[in-house]
């Protein structure tokens, strides 16, 4: 969405039916769906299409991991204070993934190490995901957290630093 666009009431209404946790679900699947394109230009000749795609996916991670830090761990922290190891663990996995995130930013998708660098950011996304899907969010639900009201925050977020972005 560009600086100059405005909400329409059909997206508004659609940020407010949807929780926290299912905005953040229909990022993983985002990011899967641009992990799987990459996959695919792997080992080609296609080096900036590639980068393309590598931008696009730690762009996209870049943004979730913001909403994550910045809204739903505070909030989770606050309503599920016996799971802090849990969460704790899972900020500390945006650390090797961010390292890695500014590795490909930085490399030329034709370099030899470029697709190996890529999958492993895969292999920590993709863990991630997993413990925050099967663990995090069941015990989100639990502890009853106001995960609409932190989907609605989440989406005006999400277009301030899109705006930012741009």
């Amino acid at each position: 969405m560009s600086a100059k666009s405005e909400k329409t009431p059909v997206a508004d209404e659609a940020a407010e039916r949807l929780d926290a946790l299912t905005l953040l679900q229909a990022d993983h699947k985002q990011v899967r769906k641009l992990f799987k394109e990459f996959t695919q230009l792997s080992g080609g000749n296609s080096h900036a299409a590639k980068a393309d795609v590598a931008q696009r996916l730690c762009e996209t991670w870049i943004l979730h991991a913001a909403l994550e830090q910045e809204i739903l761990y505070p909030a989770a922290r606050e309503a599920m204070a016996d799971d802090e190891a849990l969460i704790n663990e899972l900020e500390v996995h945006y650390t090797g993934m961010c390292e890695l995130i500014a590795r490909i930013q930085q490399m030329d998708g034709s370099e030899p190490l470029y697709d190996a660098t890529v999958a492993v950011l895969q292999q920590y996304v993709e863990s991630h995901i997993d413990e925050e899907e099967k663990q995090l969010f069941p015990k989100a639900r639990k502890a009853k957290m106001h995960l609409h009201k932190l989907g609605q925050i989440m989406a005006q977020r999400r277009e301030e630093r899109t705006v930012e972005l741009a």
